[in-house]
């Protein structure tokens, strides 16, 4: 793991990406289908409401070969405490992320684990209001995935940046998407 931790007592210079041009999250269909083949997936995704825009309808990102777009918000109210909020987007951010690298493989079936993941908080968020997630998988190969993120919140502002390296081999016949831990 790498933290890097600051205060907000700090001034400098500021810049950020802009937010790329998408529709409004009340305007995403709710997804009720998840991902298939992930043991227990059902349990994580029941908090959270996740829309996955359309790439037919969003700016495409031509910067990257496989990625997706996705509004997501916790469905309950947290405290009004960052570390809550940072702490359930960092259990978020892994949830989704490796799936961008599938998006350029559409019914291509692997094996997804997460091996590493990072994150760099830049503003304060709430994970309790819309977020934009963009993701986007610049390469797979031999079995791995690197996966990036940029997290956006409602106004515009980037408040997040993710860098992910995944599992994503062949589904072997028989095996789960996600490995299930014996009991």
């Amino acid at each position: 793991m790498t933290a890097s931790f600051h205060h907000d007592l700090d001034n400098g210079p500021e810049h950020a990406e802009p937010m790329p041009e998408v529709p409004a999250p009340e305007d995403v269909p709710v997804q009720r289908d998840l991902p298939t083949g992930v043991p227990g997936a059902e349990k994580d995704y029941r908090e959270w409401d996740i829309r996955t825009i359309d790439p037919a309808v969003a700016v495409p990102d031509l910067t990257t070969v496989s990625g997706r777009s996705i509004w997501f918000k916790f469905r309950h109210e947290l405290p009004d405490n960052d570390a809550v909020h940072a702490s359930a987007f960092a259990y978020m951010s892994d949830m989704t992320i490796l799936f961008s690298a599938l998006q350029a493989h559409p019914g291509y079936e692997v094996q997804l684990a997460s091996l590493d993941h990072a994150i760099w908080f830049l503003r304060p968020l709430r994970v309790d209001d819309w977020l934009l997630y963009r993701q986007a998988s610049p390469s797979a190969a031999s079995g791995r995935a690197l996966a990036q993120g940029r997290i956006f919140n409602a106004r515009g502002e980037l408040v997040a940046l993710v860098t992910q390296e995944g599992l994503a081999r062949d589904l072997r016949a028989g095996a789960t998407q996600v490995p299930v831990r014996d009991k």
